[in-house]
């Protein structure tokens, strides 16, 4: 784990180092395009960055969440990549990319791509919402682009057709990444503890996406050229802050496992004292019913198991620290493990399991002995 977050950080650092050279290195250009293209640079080269964390964590998924997530990636790397466009638009003097608003369009590529990548995730735990629909966000864009075509503005080089059509291509980028990300946030609401970390800060990175392309479209709204918050491209900040978030998000994502694997053991209750070579050989059934707990927390979607979790923490609560459950409930913890291990291995939705790796991630996260006697599962 710790190797992983030096990478991130190395990463990060060197994606901004890149970006001051890349600005440094235009000497005989002027200060305002050296800021913005090492503000542009930085923004994409963060994007990018983000993409081979989420890829190499999702061989360990099912091919639905795999295509989620690849079509997430496509996404941000192209809307990493439009985050170039306007030091190339200073350099050649395309002026008119900004002013028709076509400098939107890859945006737009790219928020409708990490859009569909959250509704497919949100498609697999089952999700019902009209924050789903493209349809409803089409709706939604031409209702704001209309009233923003009465909002004041600043005098713009422009006819007001061309500069009402690039508020609008704007509008459409920041409405769909705010769809995007009310719907990061239903996930957050429905998925399992073991994934909730995740998708936290891929909802951060969202919220601050939106933001940033609200913040863009005022922007257009109340700056022009020779105005210095527009010249030194201060737009791009927010930007620049939601490509790290997106990089902390896959990070997050490929250390799902990770987590669980390296993370600190924790040893069952009557064994807190215990040597830490020490391997537990035989289960208690209240240590059995801590286990049980634990697997609850490996499920994707919770709603799947509700039955089975009200039951666990009925068990739970009615039975007292350092007490054993009664006879009745032990039996009904063994049933419930079967239970939720059948759905692990078969009907989780986001998650390919194997009776051996479930088995194996129980024992080292309570530093069981590979012969372990439980009533759980058969001995092998």
């Amino acid at each position: 784990m710790r190797q992983r977050t030096t990478i991130v950080w190395l990463g990060s650092i060197t994606a901004l180092a890149l970006a001051g050279i890349s600005g440094l290195l235009l000497t005989d250009q002027t200060t305002i395009f050296r800021v913005t293209i090492i503000l542009s640079v930085a923004a994409a080269l963060l994007n990018l960055l983000a993409i081979p964390f989420f890829l190499v964590g999702l061989k360990r998924f099912k091919t639905e969440l795999r295509r989620a997530y690849i079509l997430l990636c496509v996404g941000i790397g192209i809307f990493g990549l439009a985050q170039v466009q306007l030091p190339l638009v200073n350099l050649f003097h395309a002026s008119a990319w900004v002013n028709t608003g076509a400098v939107a369009v890859p945006y737009l590529i790219g928020v409708i791509c990490i859009f569909w990548g959250v509704r497919l995730l949100a498609g697999l735990l089952s999700i019902k919402t009209l924050w789903t629909s493209g349809l409803l966000a089409l709706f939604a864009t031409v209702v704001v682009s209309l009233a923003a075509s009465f909002l004041p503005h600043v005098t713009v080089a422009t006819d007001e057709l061309s500069y009402d059509i690039a508020l609008m291509l704007s509008i459409w980028n920041s409405v769909f990444i705010t769809f995007a990300a009310v719907l990061a946030y239903k996930v957050r609401q429905k998925i399992g503890e073991s994934y909730t970390h995740s998708i936290n800060w891929l909802f951060r990175a969202l919220v601050i996406l939106s933001f940033a392309g609200w913040h863009y479209f005022a922007t257009q709204l109340l700056f022009t050229a020779g105005d210095w918050y527009y010249d030194y491209s201060f737009a791009i900040v927010p930007f620049l802050a939601g490509a790290f978030a997106l990089v902390i998000a896959g990070f997050t994502f490929d250390s799902i496992d990770v987590r669980r694997r390296e993370g600190a053991v924790i040893p069952l209750p009557a064994l807190a004292t215990a040597p830490k070579e020490a391997l537990t050989t035989t289960l208690s059934p209240s240590q059995e019913l801590e286990v049980v707990l634990y697997v609850t927390n490996l499920v994707s979607n919770p709603t799947d198991i509700d039955t089975a979790l009200s039951e666990i923490h009925q068990i739970a609560s009615r039975t007292q620290l350092g007490r054993a459950p009664s006879l009745e409930d032990q039996k009904r913890v063994d049933s419930i493990y079967l239970r939720l291990e059948d759905y692990l291995l078969h009907r989780d939705p986001l998650r390919v399991f194997t009776r051996d790796e479930l088995h194996g991630r129980i024992a080292h996260r309570f530093r069981l002995s590979s012969t372990v006697k439980t009533t759980l599962w058969p001995q092998s």
